[in-house]
């Protein structure tokens, strides 16, 4: 009986590590259909609409990762902003036939996930992201943040 039960808590740490850390990033081109012209639209705000006549540097990217109810989707692309060097966009796994934009975006240098038990999505640290801490002084900041079903709360945060 022993045995069995550590085989099973090998197997258990082992799927908990392979879903959490960083997001495998993918171009836009490898995206199906739907997700694909979604994840445009998330850039056509500050770049246009047409994807043929945004600037070369823009290298913009997306990662599909688990979710209860599936895969949820999250866009990054490159700014030109004090905040960060990335602008993260998160959408809710496909129900209904589409996905649901999940809050406002957020600036920050790199994107951890970090699965937690019983949570519809996981959490995610925003690393190396800046924040405003008074007027024109930005202040480095890592931030954790959880989708409550309505808005993204701040769950940590270190200095």
């Amino acid at each position: 009986m022993r045995p069995f039960a550590i085989a099973g808590l090998v197997l258990w740490l082992n799927a908990c590590a392979s879903s959490s850390g960083d997001a495998v990033w993918q171009n836009f081109s490898a995206l199906a259909g739907g997700d694909r012209a979604l994840a445009e639209s998330a850039l056509a705000e500050m770049f246009g609409d047409d994807p043929a006549l945004w600037p070369d540097w823009l290298e913009p990217q997306a990662a599909q990762l688990p979710a209860s109810g599936g895969a949820m989707l999250v866009v990054r692309q490159p700014v030109h902003a004090p905040c960060g060097q990335y602008r993260y966009s998160f959408f809710a796994p496909v129900s209904g036939g589409r996905r649901e934009k999940l809050g406002g975006d957020f600036c920050a240098g790199s994107l951890e996930v970090v699965p937690g038990p019983m949570q519809r999505l996981p959490d995610f640290w925003l690393r190396e992201g800046w924040v405003e801490a008074a007027k024109t002084v930005w202040q480095r900041q890592d931030r954790r943040i959880r989708w409550n079903g309505q808005e993204w709360r701040l769950m940590a945060s270190n200095p």
